[in-house]
C-alpha cells in the first residue's frame, strides 16, 4: 500500500470521529438550551433522544477515547458557555 493511501485512510477516520464528536456536542448544546447546564453533565442523558441514535452510552463515550476524555469535552463545552454569558 502506498504511504499516502494509509495517511488518507487515517485522515478519513479522524474526520468521521471528529464529526461524530461534533454531533454529540451539538446535541448537548441543544439539551443545555432546553434544560439548563446541570443536565448536560448527567451521564444518563446519553440514554435518551437524540443520543440514543448515536449508539449506547458506552459507544458514545468510546468515540471520545474513554470516560475521562468525554467528561473533559463536556467540561470544555461548559467553560465555553460560561465565557459567552
Amino acid at each position: 500500500m502506498h504511504p499516502l493511501l494509509g495517511w488518507l485512510k487515517l485522515s478519513v477516520v479522524a474526520h468521521i470521529i471528529s464529526y461524530f464528536r461534533k454531533k454529540v456536542l451539538e446535541a448537548l448544546l441543544d439539551k443545555y438550551a432546553d434544560e439548563g447546564i446541570s443536565n448536560i453533565e448527567n451521564m444518563e442523558l446519553l440514554r435518551v433522544n437524540p443520543f440514543d441514535t448515536f449508539g449506547s452510552p458506552y459507544e458514545i463515550i468510546n468515540e471520545f477515547g474513554r470516560k475521562e476524555k468525554y467528561l473533559q469535552a463536556v467540561k470544555e463545552l461548559k467553560l465555553e458557555l460560561y465565557k459567552s454569558v
